[in-house]
Formats: structure tokens, sequence, C-alpha cells
């Protein structure tokens, strides 16, 4: 690729994707959410309301948790803290920040669920069924599928296209120890033969 497509890609196509991105999960968000129809106003949650409430939350907060993991993972092979697993192409770069951005879109969807939430206990009344709770868990949901699918393809597309060059010298301790240890019971097993 030439050097002055690869400068503009990461000075201006990258940057405008993101920012493009951003708007449109807040756009849908904010313009496409269903209105809560009418409910009934209700004193205290039943016992069934209180555990679906507790379920979400859980839920909610482990979506949210594994995305911040893939995050993690993506920003530590951007800075390059493990020295034989790097971005090499532009296009394990962009899938790389195509997985950042369906991750944190799906934390997004996990604050807009919360703020539901609190829009419907403030207003006395919840209901686990109603499009204001399904909407932003199914978006939530799918941001975070997609995201650790595309994590998925860039270590399927690195490992098996050889863009992993492997440099023994760098390895760690712990490796180089267990391939050590590896050798030496297949050569006990050997001579005990």
């Amino acid at each position: 690729m030439n050097r002055r497509f690869k400068v503009f890609f990461m000075r201006f196509l990258i940057p405008s994707f993101t920012v493009i991105f951003v708007v449109a999960v807040i756009l849908l968000h904010e313009v496409f959410q269903p209105d809560p129809g009418p409910e009934m106003a209700i004193a205290t949650l039943t016992p069934l309301q209180s555990k679906s409430l507790d379920n979400m939350v859980e839920m909610n907060k482990l979506i949210i948790s594994l995305a911040l993991l893939v995050i993690g993972a993506c920003a530590a092979i951007f800075v390059q803290k493990y020295p034989n697993l790097r971005v090499k192409t532009t296009s394990t770069t962009i899938i790389l920040l195509t997985c950042i951005l369906f991750a944190a879109s799906s934390i997004f969807s996990g604050y807009v669920l919360y703020d539901n939430i609190i829009l419907m206990l403030s207003s006395e009344w919840f209901n686990p069924a109603n499009e204001l709770i399904k909407w932003p868990q199914r978006l939530q949901f799918y941001a975070f599928f997609i995201s650790v699918v595309l994590f998925g393809m860039f270590i399927v597309s690195y490992f098996l296209h050889g863009a992993v060059e492997v440099e023994t010298e760098k390895a760690s301790p712990l490796v180089e120890a267990g391939a050590l240890e590896l050798k030496e019971t297949s050569v006990k097993r050997s001579s005990n033969q």
C-alpha cells in the first residue's frame, strides 16, 4: 500500500469513521428508542420483578466487564505489550479499531439500560418486558457479540496467515521453562523404552 495512503488513512479516515460511529450509536439510542408506553404505577416490586431486576443488573455488569476486557486486550496489542503479537497490516488495525468501537458501544448501551431502569423505578413502575429495557439490552449484547467475533477474527487471521514470528529469545521465562520441561520428559520417556 502506498505510504501516502496509509498516512491519509490513519490521520483522516479512522478518526472520521470513529466520530461517525459514535454519533450513530448515540442517535440510535436517542432517536430510535421506543416510547415507554402506559404502565401501571406500583408501590413495591413483587418478588419476581425484584429477581428480574437483580438478574438484569448482574447481566449488565457482566457484559460491561467483558467488553472492558476486550478493549483492554485490543489496547494491549496496539501498544505492543507482547513482543511477538503486533499489528502489522492496515486490515488488522481496522479490525481492532472496529472491535474497540463495538465494545465501547456495548458499554454505552449498558449505561442506557441503567438509565432506563432508573427512569422506570423513579416513575414507580417496572416491567422487564418493556421495550425501554429490551431495546438497550439487545443492542448491548449484539455490540458485545460483534466485538468478540471481530477480536476472534483478528486472532485467527493473525495466526493462520503466518503473521506471527516466534522469537524464542524474547519469550517469557515461563514459556521457556515449560518448553524445557517438555523436552526433558520426552527424552526420559524415550530412554525408558
